[in-house]
C-alpha cells in the first residue's frame, strides 16, 4: 500500500514528539505529542476506510476541531498580551459549542463542517499574524529561529490560508473549475508535509532561554 507523503511525515513528527518529549520547552508545547497522536490515529483510519469505500468524514470533523483547541491553546500561552489572551478565551467559550452543534445538526456528522471549519481557520489565521506582530516587538537575547513557536507558525499560516480559501471557494471551483480541485488537493497535502515537517524543525531545535 502505497503511503502518502505527509502520513509519512506526520509519523515522523510524532516519533520527535516522542524522542524529544522531555526536553520540550515551552511546557505548553508538550500538547504536540497527543494532537500528533489524534492525527495520526484519524489519518491511519481514514486511510484505511478511504481504501474499503467506508464513508469517514467523521472522524476529520472532529479532528480538526480538536485541532483548532490545541492551537488555541498554544497561542493563549505564547501570546503576552492581556486583549489577546481574553479574546482567545471569549472567541473558544462561544466557537466550540458552535462548532459541535454544527457538526451534529447542520451540516451533520458526515459531511465536512465547513461552517465551523472557516471560521475557525479565519481565527487562528489572526492569531499567527498576533504572534509574529508580538515576536517582532519582543526584544530576544537569542535568535528568533530558536523560537519552537515561530517553526510551528510558519506552517500554520501556509496551511490554513490556503485551506481556507480552498473551502471558502469549494463550491465556485467545484461548479466552474472541477479540474482544479485535484490540484489544490496536492497543494494542500504538500503544505501538509511542510507542517510537520516544522513540528520536526520545532522539536529538533534548542531554545536559548
Amino acid at each position: 500500500m502505497h503511503l502518502p507523503a505527509f502520513y509519512i511525515t506526520l509519523i515522523i513528527a510524532f516519533t520527535f514528539a516522542v524522542a524529544t518529549y522531555k526536553n520540550i520547552r515551552p511546557d505548553y508545547l508538550k500538547l504536540s505529542l497527543p494532537y500528533l497522536f489524534i492525527n495520526l490515529v484519524a489519518e491511519t483510519y481514514g486511510t484505511i476506510t478511504k481504501i474499503n469505500g467506508i464513508r469517514n468524514v467523521w472522524i476529520y470533523n472532529i479532528a480538526t476541531t480538536i485541532e483548532f483547541a490545541f492551537y488555541y491553546y498554544i497561542y493563549f500561552r505564547a501570546l503576552k498580551g492581556r486583549f489577546a489572551k481574553k479574546t482567545i478565551f471569549l472567541f473558544s467559550f462561544l466557537y466550540f459549542p458552535f462548532a459541535i452543534f454544527n457538526i451534529i445538526y447542520i451540516q451533520g456528522i458526515n459531511h465536512f463542517h465547513t461552517n465551523g471549519f472557516l471560521i475557525g481557520a479565519l481565527f487562528l489565521i489572526l492569531l499567527v499574524f498576533a504572534y509574529l506582530q508580538e515576536l517582532m516587538q519582543t526584544s530576544l537575547t537569542y535568535s528568533p529561529l530558536k523560537e519552537k513557536m515561530l517553526w510551528i507558525s510558519i506552517g500554520v499560516i501556509l496551511f490554513y490560508i490556503v485551506s481556507f480559501f480552498y473551502l471558502g471557494l469549494f463550491e465556485f471551483i467545484d461548479k466552474n473549475y472541477p479540474h482544479l480541485e485535484n490540484i489544490f488537493d496536492q497543494i494542500l497535502n504538500i503544505l501538509n508535509v511542510f507542517l510537520y515537517l516544522m513540528f520536526i524543525i520545532a522539536f529538533y531545535i534548542k531554545n536559548d532561554k
